[in-house]
């Protein structure tokens, strides 16, 4: 198995507060500083993700979306004229 490189860099500003919370929460976790940030803004990013391609509907609109799916409207006028 090849090793993956990591050459990108990301910098962030903190003040002296924040930054002092974050090592201790990594050192909580017996983490590097690094590590620690990585691996939340890396779970972070997934739950982002996954929560964004789900589109949930509530029983109306699924209703009204399946109807319009199964019997889609008959092409108008300027519709017919584009595909000429």
């Amino acid at each position: 198995m090849a090793a993956i490189v990591k050459n990108n860099r990301i910098n962030i500003r903190l003040s002296n507060d924040d930054k002092s919370l974050l090592e201790l929460a990594a050192q909580l976790n017996k983490q590097s500083l690094s590590a620690y940030i990585y691996d939340i803004a890396m779970k972070q990013a997934e739950l982002d993700i996954k929560k964004n391609e789900k589109i949930v509907l509530a029983d109306k609109e699924r209703d009204v979306l399946l109807k319009a799916l199964d019997n889609p409207p008959l092409p108008n006028k300027a519709l017919r004229d584009l595909f000429k």
